[in-house]
């Protein structure tokens, strides 16, 4: 299992993750939580007719598509030195 090119998706999501990638991996968690959060306290501001800036909502769904990417690609990363 030490060829990267060989590992299956499965693979990858068991290996430990590389310590650079951590930070990463739960910084794009948390944000991407926190936007989910705010779009939901949105959607229910609206049902009571208070509306947040429509500039203000896509700017939290970017940065929520944004996140979740980064947590992804980060853990899909391998750390092929399991000592550390």
């Amino acid at each position: 299992m030490n060829n990267q090119n060989e590992l299956t998706l499965i693979d990858r999501l068991s290996s430990p993750t590389s310590p650079f990638f951590k930070p990463l991996l739960w910084g794009g968690v948390i944000v991407a939580a926190l936007s989910a959060g705010l779009i939901t306290c949105q959607q229910s501001l609206q049902a009571y007719g208070l509306d947040l800036p429509p500039l203000a909502t896509h700017a939290i769904e970017i940065l929520g598509y944004v996140s979740a990417a980064i947590a992804t690609v980060s853990k899909l990363t391998v750390n092929f030195n399991p000592k550390q």
